[in-house]
């Protein structure tokens, strides 16, 4: 089930991270990413690099037993990823898709969007987080008017501003 979605006119230079920092699934390892290439991806234009096989390191437990972030404890964990990144050989690669391809990963794969080295180049892409099915009970699920299913919760947009779907 699709749970969040982000729309990138340009390279988002975010540091390196993983996405169940962020929206943890309620069952481990239930989540995956898709980013489609609406323009091809320019190296310039700040592609998304990501680590093969970094969904392979144990995930940082913060002090509240959970995997989604505490904000003061992020430096620990980030130090904790480069260890493992280092310790385990791997190594940054870029996405260079071209308009409609869809790079697809695991919640817990390590990546990031580079520096853009051109000004103005976009990487206009659409990235979708989805949950698994196990993760989403009856009672936190909405059928839309065409009949697809959907999480049932307040949505917000970019200001901030909340729009309660009761």
């Amino acid at each position: 089930m699709a749970i969040n979605s982000l729309n990138f006119r340009y390279g988002s230079q975010q540091p390196d991270h993983v996405d169940s920092w962020y929206m943890p699934p309620q069952k481990a390892n239930s989540m995956a990413v898709a980013s489609v290439c609406l323009d091809d991806i320019d190296p310039e234009a700040g592609p998304v690099i990501y680590y093969p096989g970094s969904h392979h390191i144990p995930p940082f437990v913060f002090s509240h037993g959970r995997i989604d972030a505490v904000a003061e404890e992020m430096p620990d964990c980030s130090a904790y990823y480069r260890r493992e990144v280092e310790a385990r050989g791997l190594r940054a690669v870029p996405f260079l898709g071209r308009k409609g391809d869809v790079l697809v990963w695991h919640c817990q794969l390590l990546h990031g969007g580079s520096p853009i080295s051109r000004p103005g180049r976009t990487r206009s892409s659409l990235v979708v987080h989805y949950w698994g099915s196990n993760c989403v009970g009856p009672h936190r699920r909405r059928r839309g008017e065409g009949g697809g299913v959907m999480l049932d919760r307040d949505y917000f947009h970019s200001d901030g501003v909340g729009i309660s779907t009761a």
